[in-house]
C-alpha cells in the first residue's frame, strides 16, 4: 500500500505537468470513485482518480457496451474511461491498484447520456 504522501506528490506532478490545476475531491470511500468523475465531467474541469473496488453488486446499472456488468478491475477503468474521450490513464510509481485516470479537459466534454445514467 502506498502513503498517501506518495500518492499527493504523484498527482500533484500529474496535474501540475499534464494539466495546470485540478479538479479536487478527495475521498476514502471507494464507491465514490464514478460521482467524482461525473461531477468532474459535467462541470468540465480537470480530476484525477485512483479507482480501487469495483463494488458491482452495488452498481449493478453500470454495464458495459455489450451490456454485460462491469464486474473486474478492468472493466471498470474501461467503463469510467468510456465516459469521456478526454479521459486519460497513467500509472503510479508503486503496486497494487496504481492506474490514475485523469482529465485535463477544461470544457463539458462528457457523453451526457452516461453521466444521466449512473447520477
Amino acid at each position: 500500500v502506498a502513503a498517501p504522501g506518495l500518492i499527493q506528490s504523484s498527482f500533484n506532478v500529474l496535474t501540475s505537468r499534464e494539466c495546470g490545476e485540478a479538479f479536487e475531491a478527495q475521498s476514502r470511500i471507494a464507491n465514490a470513485t464514478e460521482p467524482i468523475v461525473d461531477l468532474a465531467l459535467l462541470l468540465g474541469k480537470p480530476f484525477a482518480v485512483v479507482p480501487c473496488c469495483v463494488y458491482g453488486r452495488f452498481f449493478p446499472g453500470r454495464r458495459m457496451p455489450s451490456g454485460q456488468p462491469v464486474g473486474s478491475y478492468d472493466e471498470f477503468i474501461e467503463y469510467l474511461m468510456l465516459k469521456s474521450p478526454t479521459i486519460q490513464i497513467a500509472e503510479l510509481p508503486f503496486e497494487g491498484r496504481n492506474k490514475v485516470l485523469y482529465s485535463c479537459s477544461h470544457g463539458a466534454v462528457a457523453r451526457q447520456e452516461n453521466i444521466a445514467e449512473s447520477v
